[in-house]
């Protein structure tokens, strides 16, 4: 007899069909699903979730961070990503930058080839010499219309890739490298890594470029240098025609100092205008400090007594401003050429700014000299100005107490040499100034011993209370004086310090 299926075998088929049915829906949904995830891969991320994206890596560990810069390095289709990548690994300074930036550098996309070259550059030599082939087949296809070009050619420039010279000098030429940024912003151009690119001498055969902007670094390289091998050369760039080329071979030929070199500098000074002046006064101080002011003195044009003393002037300004000790050898060599009283005292002055006791014999010399005498009836308007105080003198005696202080070993030759001078000049007064008296306290000088004491204890009676001005001189004058009789320790005066 045939068997029935009863209500529980219906059931258990029942089932087992319904499983079947619900399967193969999943497999089509999961199906549809995966065609509608892989299509979405293949699209660009909106910006939103480039965004989310960058902001999910930033809160990763280090190592986990690096590792999704990485897959976003190596993929093209993400621009923006990509870019963030390589240079979040170049701060990272993760060693798969530089191969990943390689990469990138060989792109077509010129974008991407300048953020490549500036991870490449942040790297420098030798980390990214590498990628000096990628680079220099970039630098072939870049122009100036691309974008890409400074900061390729600022890529060759940091890896010190001399064959791209060259071609590196034609962008340097337009300006074009100025543009150029450093890993996270701001300008990386400098022209002391430029300069690293070639040798001295490599550079020295630019003498005659065409571009003001290339002599002028050439004239820079080769007054660094400053080798007379480059006289001829910076001779050359100190005549340029452009005053800024000038300029910078002017502390070049001032370091060689022959005749050969000095000669063609001292020219160019003296043929220069106001503006153009100053920049080669600033050029000699910033190239070779003080020695190179105090050979300027022998440019000064003394066609007319008033550009004479202005020009004159400037350097002595500027020799205080910098107080330079080097020019200390200079100065005395000036001196005795034997100058006007008044720029001798002023070179005499700046010996006595950096400490020189040579200054000494020079600073007792102006003391002996009555400044109306020497000033009053001079023709310059500018001489006759100093007539009018004795600033010079006031300046010379407290500049004579300085160096008896910096130097109390050589107090007996300080006292030798200006002793009587001082002494003349504040015992000629209506009352002594307290500078000289400082200095003859200074230089512990017996011979004014009794006249100090004089000046500190007066006959005269002390003002009464309530007194009217004038303040009397005589106690004017103590109030100086018995400070630095204090100074000489003079033990005879020690009861009148009690009595007083």
């Amino acid at each position: 007899m045939a068997h029935v299926p009863d209500e529980a075998d219906f059931k258990k088929g029942s089932i087992g069909v319904k499983v079947v049915i619900v399967g193969l829906l999943l497999a089509l949904i999961g199906g549809v699903l995966l065609f509608v995830g892989i299509k979405r891969e293949g699209e660009k991320l909106t910006m939103d979730q480039i965004v989310a994206e960058q902001k999910r890596i930033y809160m990763l560990p280090k190592d986990q961070a690096a590792a999704a810069w990485r897959k976003y390095a190596a993929d093209p289709k993400e621009y923006e990503l990509q870019q963030e990548a390589l240079l979040q690994l170049a701060w990272l300074k993760d060693p798969q930058a530089v191969p990943l930036a390689i990469q990138a550098i060989e792109s077509d996309d010129h974008r991407l080839r300048g953020v490549a070259a500036q991870v490449l550059a942040h790297f420098g030599t030798p980390a990214a010499d590498a990628a000096k082939p990628a680079l220099l087949k970039a630098m072939q296809e870049a122009n100036p219309t691309s974008g890409d070009e400074p900061q390729i050619a600022w890529a060759l420039i940091a890896l010190r890739e001399q064959s791209a010279l060259d071609r590196v000098l034609k962008v340097y030429r337009v300006g074009h490298l100025g543009k150029v940024q450093r890993l996270g912003g701001g300008p990386a151009f400098d022209p002391e890594i430029l300069a690293k690119m070639a040798s001295v001498d490599v550079w020295a055969q630019k003498v005659g470029d065409e571009s003001p902007s290339v002599r002028q670094l050439v004239a820079t390289i080769l007054s660094k240098d400053a080798s007379p091998k480059f006289t001829d050369t910076l001779i050359k760039l100190v005549q340029d025609k452009d005053i800024e080329v000038a300029r910078e071979a002017a502390p070049g030929l001032g370091r060689i100092g022959d005749e050969k070199a000095r000669r063609p500098l001292l020219d160019a000074l003296a043929k220069a205008d106001k503006d153009s002046r100053q920049k080669f006064l600033d050029a000699l101080r910033d190239g070779i400090g003080g020695p190179g002011l105090v050979l300027a003195l022998q440019s000064i044009d003394r066609s007319e007594p008033s550009r004479e003393f202005n020009q004159t002037k400037i350097i002595f300004e500027k020799l205080k401003a910098l107080a330079d000790p080097r020019s200390a050898d200079l100065l005395v060599q000036y001196i005795e050429t034997k100058p006007a009283i008044h720029w001798k005292t002023e070179a005499a002055m700046r010996l006595a700014e950096v400490g020189d006791p040579r200054a000494v014999p020079y600073l007792a010399e102006r003391m002996r000299l009555d400044t109306q005498k020497i000033y009053g009836t001079s023709d310059l308007d500018e001489l006759k100005a100093l007539a009018r105080d004795d600033n010079e003198r006031v300046i010379g005696s407290r500049m004579l107490a300085d160096l008896a202080v910096l130097h109390p070993d050589k107090r007996p030759v300080f006292l030798e040499q200006a002793e009587e001078a001082v002494m003349e000049w504040i015992t000629g007064m209506p009352q002594p100034h307290a500078n000289g008296l400082r200095f003859l306290a200074a230089a512990e000088s017996k011979k004014s011993l009794a006249k100090m004491r004089d000046w500190a204890f007066p006959a005269a009676r002390l003002p009464r209370e309530g007194q009217q001005p004038p303040f009397p001189t005589e106690w004017a004058v103590a109030q100086s004086a018995l400070r630095y009789l204090g100074w000489m320790k003079d033990a005879d005066s020690w009861p009148k310090f009690e009595k007083q």
